[in-house]
């Protein structure tokens, strides 16, 4: 009698710990997902992607804070491709371009170039400058 109380003790302690971590596990895996996915297709077609979000950035030595457009670019084929992109509008506006090798992904962080990045807006402000991503081409290498 008192081998199956162990059993079964051992067996409810193993279970719970089971459950917690599928659990944990589950909300991990939810919370990846989500953050991936908030980003913006700006253009798409059967070699490459653009995608966009907008990324707080802090500037502390400066104590400000700042939103930026950042860019995910994907080529999706064998080869190496070069994509030439117009970013901006108005005086922010500058041909850019981004050498990709072949199936990569190149994610822009608040430390990226400028080929990455666009300014969105001081944290503070209420409106920001709008999204603008023209003339893209892309060249195989």
């Amino acid at each position: 009698m008192i081998k199956i109380l162990t059993f079964l003790t051992l067996f409810i302690f193993m279970f719970k710990n089971y459950l917690f971590l599928s659990l944990a596990f589950c909300g991990f895996y939810l919370t990846q997902s989500q953050a991936q996915s908030n980003w913006t297709t700006h253009y798409e077609n059967e070699d490459f992607s653009i995608a966009y979000r907008v990324l707080t950035c802090e500037d502390t030595a400066n104590d400000m804070n700042f939103d930026y457009y950042v860019l995910k670019l994907t080529n999706k084929t064998s080869n190496s491709l070069l994509l030439r992109y117009e970013l901006g509008a108005g005086e922010q506006e500058a041909t850019q371009q981004y050498r990709l090798a072949p199936e990569e992904r190149v994610v822009g962080t608040c430390n990226s170039s400028s080929a990455l990045q666009l300014f969105y807006r001081e944290r503070n402000s209420e409106q920001g400058e709008p999204f603008k991503l023209t003339n893209i081409k892309s060249y195989e290498n």
